[in-house]
């Protein structure tokens, strides 16, 4: 049981980090795209940012239940298993304040979508990339230590 339980939270940590930085990715191409009108810009972000969240949510959250469960496994032993939880529950609160104080309040400025975009607008929206940046560089701290590779039998008798 463990063992999958590990298995599972190495999956769950590996899908949000590579998930979280492709939807950057793309959500940076989306914006710059001279093609797009603000308004579609604005819509564009006010539909795919709160499956970015769910997502974030879901994933971080069934990380810790998964290595809840992992807890006895031989490598996921000892400090790293603390270090893995803190970091991932961290993550999950950066996430957790980013989702309500900034990205709320910035889904309220660009609706109505066609709303022009005010000075608050770009104080939130540099605020949230760099916060974004912070829950992103936790998780992909503790998913390095959660997926390093297994110990041999050699060094766990020692």
């Amino acid at each position: 049981m463990s063992r999958l339980c590990l298995t599972l939270a190495r999956l769950f940590l590996s899908l949000w980090v590579g998930g979280a930085i492709l939807f950057v990715v793309t959500s940076i191409a989306e914006q710059k795209f001279p093609g797009f009108s603000q308004a579609t810009k604005n819509q564009l972000a006010l539909i795919r940012f709160p499956w970015y969240y769910r997502f974030g949510f879901t994933l971080l959250g069934g990380t810790l239940v998964a290595g809840h469960f992992a807890r006895h496994h031989a490598d996921l032993a000892g400090f790293a298993r603390w270090v893995v939880f803190g970091l991932t529950a961290a993550s999950l609160a950066v996430m957790a304040i980013d989702y309500h104080w900034v990205y709320e309040p910035l889904a309220a400025i660009v609706t109505p979508s066609d709303r022009a975009v005010s000075s608050e607008f770009e104080r939130y929206h540099q605020l949230s990339k760099y916060v974004n940046l912070a829950h992103v560089g936790i998780a992909l701290v503790a998913c390095v230590i959660l997926c390093r590779p297994a110990r041999t039998v050699a060094s766990r008798e020692k």
